[in-house]
C-alpha cells in the first residue's frame, strides 16, 4: 500500500519511504534473533518457555528511479529501493506483455523460443505429480444465459499419456461440450501423430469412431487398399486393390446414353413417308448397348422403326413402334458399334402427327 497512497495521512502520519527497507536491513532482520530459555520445577514436570526478540526495521532513506519510466508500465524493483519500468502494461484495461498498447485482455508480443520443432510464447504447466492426464490446459468459458450464468465451453491440453515416470510420450486433446452435458473430449492427437475422432486411441493415422462425410474425392495412392466392413455405392478403378470383397460383388455404375430425335414441327404440314432420314445419328462415342425405344407424337397414332444404315438399311425394332409413349424392348439386334449409322423411318404416317420425338436409350459397353 505505500506504493499507491498518495496522502500520507493513510500511512500514519509517516511518508512512503518510512515503510521501505533497504536490501541489508531486510537481510539482517532475518539473521537478528536472541533466545533465552528459562526451566523451572523438577525433571518430572520440567516447564520451558523461549522468547525471541528482533532487531527494529529501518526504512529507505528515499525510492529512486532514473526518470525515464514509460506511461501506463508497472513498477519493477530494481533493487531493494530503486524502481524502474517493468516489460508489463497496463492500457485501456488490457494487460500487455511486451507491447505498449495490449489490444486483448492479456496480449503478449515478442521473440518466441523454441523447443525442437515447438515455437513458443507462453508456457502453461501442470505442478501435479507426473501420471496419465497431467498436463497444462487451456478453458474457453463464457456467458449462456445472458450476462448472469457462465460455463466452461471447451478445453484444449497437453497430457502425459501414461503413468510410466520418466517417458514424456504426450497427447493433445480437445473437449467440447453438449447442453446439459459436461465437457468432453471429442478428438485427439497421439503422441505418435495418429488421429483421433470419437476415439482416444486411435490405431491408425485417421481413425473415425463414427460417421464420416467427404464432400470431396477420397483419393487411395497406388497400391493403398481398404479393408474392414466397406459399404459404397460407386468406386472409380477396377478395385484390384479391395481386399475382402468377392470380384462378384464388384459392379461398376451404369454408364448410359440417350439419344433424341426430332422430325417435323408444330407449324409444318402432317409426317408423311418421304420425311424418314437418312443417317440421323452417328455413334461415335463407344460401343453401345439398345435398352429401350419410346416414340412421342403431338397427335395421331403413326409408327416408326429405327434401322441400322451400314451395309444397307435393316430394322432394330422386330415391329414398327406406335408413337403414343410407350417403350420397346424388342429389337433385332441390340448392339450398336463404334461407327455405326442410324436411320429413321418414318413406316405409317397417319396423316395427322406433325412433330415426332424419338428416344432411345442406351448404356455404354
Amino acid at each position: 500500500y505505500a506504493l499507491k497512497a498518495g496522502d500520507a495521512e493513510t500511512l500514519g502520519g509517516k511518508p512512503a519511504s518510512a515503510y521501505m527497507l533497504s536490501e541489508t536491513q531486510s537481510g539482517a532482520t532475518a539473521s537478528a534473533a536472541s533466545t533465552n530459555t528459562v526451566q523451572t520445577g523438577s525433571s518430572s514436570n520440567a516447564r520451558k518457555s523461549q522468547s525471541t526478540s528482533k532487531s527494529p526495521l529501518t526504512a529507505c532513506s528515499s525510492v529512486t528511479s532514473d526518470g525515464t519510466a514509460t506511461a501506463n508500465s508497472i513498477a519493477l524493483f530494481t533493487t531493494a529501493c530503486n524502481l524502474e519500468s517493468a516489460n508489463l502494461v497496463q492500457f485501456n484495461g488490457n494487460l500487455g506483455f511486451g507491447i505498449s498498447t495490449p489490444g486483448a485482455r492479456l496480449h503478449i508480443f515478442g521473440p518466441d523460443n523454441t523447443d525442437s520443432d515447438a515455437r513458443f510464447n507462453f508456457i502453461l504447466g501442470d505442478s501435479t505429480s507426473a501420471t496419465a492426464g497431467t498436463g497444462g490446459g487451456i478453458l474457453f468459458s463464457g456467458y449462456y444465459n445472458g450476462t448472469t450464468s457462465k460455463a466452461g465451453f471447451a478445453n484444449i491440453r497437453g497430457i502425459k499419456e501414461n503413468s510410466i515416470q520418466g517417458n514424456y510420450a504426450t497427447a493433445m486433446v480437445f473437449d467440447t461440450r453438449a447442453n446439459g452435458g459436461n465437457q468432453t473430449e471429442r478428438m485427439r492427437i497421439s503422441s505418435t501423430g495418429s488421429l483421433g475422432i470419437g476415439t482416444s486411441n486411435p490405431a491408425a493415422m485417421l481413425e473415425v469412431n463414427g460417421t464420416a462425410k467427404f464432400d470431396g474425392v477420397a483419393a487411395f495412392s497406388a497400391g493403398e487398399m481398404v479393408t474392414g466392413g466397406v459399404t459404397a455405392t460407386m468406386f472409380s478403378g477396377s478395385g484390384s486393390g479391395l481386399t475382402g470383397i468377392a470380384p462378384a460383388s464388384l459392379t461398376s455404375p451404369a454408364r448410359t446414353r440417350v439419344i433424341t430425335y426430332l422430325a417435323g414441327c408444330d407449324s409444318c404440314a402432317p409426317l408423311e413417308s418421304s420425311d424418314s432420314q437418312t443417317i440421323f445419328y452417328f455413334n461415335v462415342v463407344d460401343g453401345m448397348t439398345l435398352d429401350s425405344v419410346t416414340c412421342f407424337a403431338d397427335g395421331g397414332s403413326p409408327k416408326i422403326n429405327i434401322a441400322r444404315h451400314n451395309g444397307g438399311p435393316t430394322n432394330l425394332l422386330s415391329s414398327n413402334l406406335t408413337c403414343n409413349g410407350t417403350p420397346t424392348t424388342s429389337f433385332t439386334s441390340t448392339t450398336l458399334a463404334l461407327n455405326d449409322e442410324l436411320d429413321f423411318v418414318m413406316a405409317v404416317p397417319d396423316g395427322v402427327a406433325k412433330r415426332i420425338t424419338v428416344v432411345i436409350q442406351t448404356s455404354l459397353n
